[in-house]
């Protein structure tokens, strides 16, 4: 066992977004925006909805 627990397990993009509004309160597109040209395909939920807020607080230009 890795010694993870859930919210520190990776899961893919993919399956996050398809329950982004139980899990992290927002609708898939915010976070697909959130994670928009990240390297990574695969995010803990705890990475997700720390991304989330920071795009939500970001000024739009």
């Amino acid at each position: 066992m890795s010694g993870k627990t859930a919210s520190e397990a990776e899961y893919p993009l993919e399956e996050l977004a398809e329950h982004s509004a139980a899990l992290l309160g927002v609708n898939r597109e915010v976070l697909l925006g959130a994670v928009h040209g990240a390297s990574r395909n695969h995010f803990s939920v705890e990475e997700a909805r720390q991304r989330v807020q920071q795009f939500l607080k970001r000024k739009v230009q």
